[in-house]
């Protein structure tokens, strides 16, 4: 038969305080476990947004475990991405260039999302300015001059954010107490013998 004793909340912050002084590597280890698993579970949400498509390939790879530098006391990790528009792809906004000509490339081909103005040979686009007063990247090919738009140019687009990392946040806290709490709980049964 076991013995309960009702512990006050100042005795268990003691206890937890104790645990993790005195197993460290356990806490380390779990907190980067679980930042891996919040990595994999960003990268899926980037894809699952986009329709499993590769054209966010690159946002969803970029989102990797990272340690969090604070206190010595407190450890804490996630996952990141370094790329600039991460944050605006998952919550929205507006987009401007940060070129000199001030202008960003909408591609209207198929294909040109990965090939822009710059990547084209020197005299192959010409810039129109269309009938609607929008200005337009265009080849021409042909006797007649047959005009083909490559590239719509704006000063700045709106874009809706997909939500991807609220998404993987509710994914995450169905897990990661489990990840934690198994090498954690592992060490506190370690320090209780």
């Amino acid at each position: 038969m076991t013995t309960t004793k009702k512990v006050t909340p100042k005795e268990l912050v003691e206890f937890f305080n104790k645990a993790k002084n005195e197993t460290p590597s356990a806490y380390a280890k779990s907190i980067l476990l679980a930042a891996n698993y919040a990595g994999k579970i960003i990268r899926e949400e980037v894809i699952n947004f986009h329709g499993g498509k590769g054209s966010k390939s690159q946002l969803a790879r970029s989102f990797l475990p990272a340690k969090f530098i604070g206190s010595p006391k407190a450890l804490r990790a996630g996952a990141l991405s370094t790329l600039v528009y991460a944050d605006i792809q998952d919550r929205g906004g507006t987009i401007k260039s940060s070129r000199s000509n001030g202008m960003l490339a909408i591609p209207l081909q198929k294909g040109n999302e990965k090939r822009w103005p710059r990547d084209w040979p020197k005299d192959d686009l010409t810039l129109i300015k269309s009938k609607k007063g929008n200005l337009l990247l265009v080849t021409m090919s042909g006797k007649k001059g047959t005009i083909k738009p490559q590239y719509l140019l704006r000063k700045s687009v709106s874009i809706t954010g997909s939500g991807y990392l609220k998404s993987a946040a509710r994914r995450c806290v169905k897990e990661l107490p489990s990840i934690v709490g198994n090498d954690i709980g592992i060490s506190l049964a370690r320090m209780a013998r």
